[in-house]
């Protein structure tokens, strides 16, 4: 004797919502049971054999493997009499039939056809004389949801975009740089064309953290996002035809559209017209870079293009005491000088200060931390250094790489204009850093300086040698601070008034 599995989920099925479905359509209860929706029935018999065995003889091989309404009405209405769900007001029912021990469903097959019944039939869409099929799922718009995306291209479609997650900003900015991001986005908000900003600096100073802050306050203001990581050629003509405010992210914009030097081909210079606004837009452009000579020539110091150019510097000592007093356990407070002391001639980025701060927290001392930490020297950094003389002659000033953690005297040559001058000697360990200038002082007693004459070298005294780390700010100085300049042999030092 056939038998029934009794469920409790019919009560979940809610026939007022089976009205709009045609006879034979399939729905679920909250507990995926599926039914069969029938109409106009005059009892829950009637249901069965005038309604539902018809539709199973035709439908039923695609979900029921044994057939026992072909022969016996009876035995159909036995089987499936516990599993209805009938309103005799309106005549509608729902048969639940994936639970018949001996007709077992194939739950695959109902799945698909629940897919293909829920599917929109399909949508055309007109371009010209032009029609394309599409099913109802396609949506159009006149303007770009407020949303953040990327930008993807296929052969044989082009390009076009692809919702991304939301850019994440889980890390604290420090220095002044929150306040720019919302001065940035400020500014654009008040522009009625193209807006740039370029974020410069090493690796791991907050470039990019600084970027997905105005992307932030972009969503905010229901400005769309849109991240651009690869080159496409023609990428440029796709973003100009998006004709909204939008605000588009290149992240590593020196190494994603570097100069290609085996095909002789630059990227950036496809994207010049874009970020000069000729395409009629408003658009919002952040580019993050590491290295400002591997852009374009026509992007730095163009702010027709990109109005706006921050440099990120290594933390100062203040920044570098308030990120280890926020993320150090307070027992390990007395070694943040040692920190310090170790950045004046370490170059630590905030990735760094991460790792340390890690370590510490540990128990390890800062000793043994530094010298098992992914934090190694690679290479020498940039200086820009500065001879001034006993006899009252022109302060020598010139750039070169020195290894301030070094322990040993060493001899760097004298460059200016392209040719070597002469060498100067010392020992980088006995140079005694200033704070608050961010600056290297060696006394004149503790270097040799030594430049080439016309027949013989001469060895010339020094007063005091200073040291400042190549690039720490890129641009002009303010009237309150001290200008550098790489003078001519004979002028003398300017001082802030004088230049400006």
């Amino acid at each position: 004797m056939h038998t029934t599995k009794r469920t409790a989920a019919l009560v979940n099925v809610d026939l007022t919502q089976t009205a709009d479905l045609n006879e034979g359509d399939l729905t679920e209860d909250e507990q995926g049971n599926v039914y069969v929706v029938l109409h106009d029935c005059t009892s829950r018999e009637d249901a069965v054999a005038e309604h539902l065995v018809p539709w199973l003889q035709v439908n039923g091989d695609a979900y029921i493997a044994d057939r026992p309404w072909e022969d016996d009405h009876d035995w159909a209405w036995l089987t499936f009499k516990d599993l209805i769900a009938y309103d005799p007001d309106s005549g509608e029912a729902a048969v639940c039939f994936n639970y018949t021990r001996e007709g077992r469903a194939d739950m695959s097959k109902i799945t698909k056809r629940l897919a293909m019944q829920a599917a929109p039939q399909m949508s055309i869409v007109n371009t010209g004389d032009e029609y394309d099929v599409y099913s109802n799922a396609v949506q159009t718009y006149t303007e770009l949801p407020t949303d953040t995306y990327v930008v993807r291209w296929q052969k044989n479609r082009g390009f076009y975009l692809v919702r991304h997650a939301t850019p994440a900003v889980d890390e604290k900015t420090y220095g002044v740089h929150d306040d720019k991001a919302h001065k940035v986005f400020r500014r654009f908000t008040e522009s009625s064309r193209n807006l740039g900003v370029i974020l410069s600096g090493d690796k791991g100073l907050g470039k990019s953290v600084t970027g997905k802050l105005i992307c932030q306050l972009a969503l905010g203001n229901n400005v769309p996002v849109i991240i651009v990581d690869m080159y496409i050629n023609g990428i440029a003509y796709f973003l100009a035809s998006i004709r909204q405010r939008v605000c588009v992210f290149f992240d590593e914009y020196d190494k994603v559209f570097a100069y290609n030097c085996r095909e002789d081909f630059d990227p950036s210079t496809e994207m010049l017209s874009l970020f000069d606004g000729v395409d009629n837009g408003c658009k919002l452009f952040i580019v993050t870079c590491n290295d400002l000579q591997n852009l374009n020539d026509y992007l730095v110091n163009r702010p027709g293009r990109f109005h706006f150019h921050l440099n990120f510097n290594y933390p100062t000592p203040d920044e570098i005491r308030e990120y280890m007093g926020e993320h150090l356990m307070p027992e390990y407070m007395d070694q943040v000088e040692d920190v310090v002391t170790f950045a004046q001639r370490v170059s630590l980025n905030y990735d760094c200060l991460r790792a340390i701060a890690t370590e510490l927290n540990a128990g390890e001392p800062f000793a043994d931390a530094i010298g098992d930490l992914n934090i190694v020297s690679v290479g020498k950094t940039m200086y820009n250094v500065t001879i001034t003389f006993a006899d009252g002659r022109a302060p020598i000033q010139t750039n070169m790489y020195i290894d301030m953690t070094s322990t040993e005297t060493s001899k760097y040559q004298l460059e200016t204009d392209y040719e070597y001058i002469g060498y100067i000697t010392f020992n980088p360990i006995d140079a005694e850093y200033d704070e608050q200038t961010q600056t290297f002082t060696l006394p004149g007693s503790k270097a040799a300086v030594l430049l080439y004459g016309n027949s013989d070298n001469e060895e010339v005294p020094a007063t005091a040698i200073t040291i400042v780390r190549g690039e720490q700010n890129i641009h002009y100085a303010s009237p309150n601070s001290v200008v550098r300049e790489y003078a001519c042999e004979d002028a003398e030092p300017m001082d802030a008034e004088q230049a400006w």
